[in-house]
């Protein structure tokens, strides 16, 4: 069982934790004169506050979609030349009347058009967001 003197040196702990808690917490605030109430920052200083950040995230990722878009093109050049080599294996293909080869041949072009048509696409939106070359 628990003596009574015990239980006041457990109570007389956590009061004074918590007092100990609470005046920091006073002293990191100051005294506030009687009725007054704490101004928040100004609305025109928050705005220009997150108008920083929003520039300076959109810089961050126009300077990674810098790095990336020589990538992208190169994608785009690839796809472009093995485009041709479709349409003339399409045209061989519709030369000597292989039906079932046309329509594999063709399927293959437009799945790689589409991709293509994404990533020219993408180039398009980061030259309208970013002013990159």
């Amino acid at each position: 069982m628990i003596s009574i003197r015990k239980a006041v040196c457990g109570v007389m702990a956590a009061g004074a934790l918590t007092m100990g808690v609470g005046g920091v917490a006073y002293a990191e605030h100051g005294p506030q004169p009687p009725g007054s109430v704490p101004k928040p920052p100004s609305v025109g200083l928050r705005r220009d506050l997150k108008q920083d950040v929003e520039t300076e995230i959109t810089k961050r990722r126009c300077e990674r979609a810098a790095d990336r878009l020589a990538k992208v093109r190169a994608l785009v050049g690839k796809a472009e030349a093995r485009l041709a080599k479709l349409q003339a294996a399409l045209a061989k293909a519709q030369a000597e009347g292989r039906t079932e080869l046309v329509k594999k041949i063709q399927k293959r072009i437009d799945g790689l058009a589409r991709r293509r048509d994404k990533a020219v696409d993408l180039i398009s939106r980061v030259r309208a967001r970013c002013t990159t070359p």
